[in-house]
C-alpha cells in the first residue's frame, strides 16, 4: 500500500509532495487500526477473556496483521518487535491486563457493592480475613463446581493473587494502570 499526499498552493495549483507525509500517515494509520480494531478487542473485553485457545490465538492474529500494517513490516518481523515499537500488550496480556483492572476498581471504589462483598482480604503477615485490601491478597471461596473457577470474579481474584506484591501496594488508579502494563510489558520481553 502507498499514499501519496500533494499539498495545494493558495493559488490552487499543485505542488511537490512532503517528505513527512508517511510519519504522518503512520500515525493515522495507528489511529485507526487503535479505533477499529483495539477498542473492538477491548469492548466488555472481561467478560469474554475466558474464551477458547483458538479465538484468543485469532485475535492475536489479527492484532499482528494490525501491527504490520500501521508499521509496514514484512511478514517475518518478529512480532515482539512490532509489539515493542507501538508499546502494544499481546492479545493474553491484554485480557489479563483488564481483569486485574475490572477487580482494582471493586476494590477502591468498594462498587458494585454485590461483587466488593464477596471479596475477603488476608494479609500476607497472616491467614486470617481482615477489612484492610492494600498490600493483600483475595481470598478465593471455596467451591465444589470447576466451572465457577471460570467466572469473571474468581478468575479476576486469581489474577490480582498472581501480582507481584510492590503492584498492589497503595496507588492511584492511574498510577496502577501504568505500573501494570509496564510490568507485563517486562515480563513478555524477558
Amino acid at each position: 500500500m502507498s499514499w501519496t499526499l500533494a499539498s495545494w498552493s493558495p493559488s490552487g495549483k499543485h505542488t511537490h509532495t512532503h517528505t513527512h507525509m508517511p510519519t504522518k500517515l503512520t500515525y493515522l494509520t495507528k489511529q485507526l487500526v487503535q479505533a477499529l480494531v483495539l477498542s473492538q478487542m477491548d469492548c466488555c473485553s472481561v467478560i469474554w477473556s475466558n474464551t477458547a485457545e483458538s479465538n484468543l490465538h485469532k485475535l492475536q492474529v489479527t492484532s499482528n496483521k494490525a501491527a504490520r500494517t500501521i508499521l509496514c513490516c514484512p511478514y517475518k518481523t518478529r512480532v515482539s518487535e512490532m509489539n515493542d515499537q507501538l508499546a502494544w500488550l499481546s492479545v493474553k496480556s491484554r485480557l489479563h491486563c483488564s481483569l486485574v483492572c475490572f477487580i482494582k476498581n471493586i476494590i477502591t471504589t468498594k462498587k458494585p457493592v454485590i461483587l466488593y462483598n464477596k471479596l475477603s482480604f488476608v494479609l500476607d503477615r497472616h491467614s486470617y480475613s481482615t477489612r484492610e485490601s492494600s498490600e493483600s491478597c483475595i481470598l478465593l471461596p471455596p467451591c465444589r463446581i470447576r466451572a465457577k473457577r471460570r467466572t469473571v470474579c474468581d478468575r479476576a481474584m486469581v489474577a490480582w493473587n498472581s501480582l507481584p506484591r510492590f503492584l498492589i501496594s497503595g496507588s492511584s488508579t492511574a498510577s496502577f494502570k501504568k505500573r501494570l502494563k509496564l510490568c507485563l510489558f517486562t515480563q513478555e520481553v524477558a
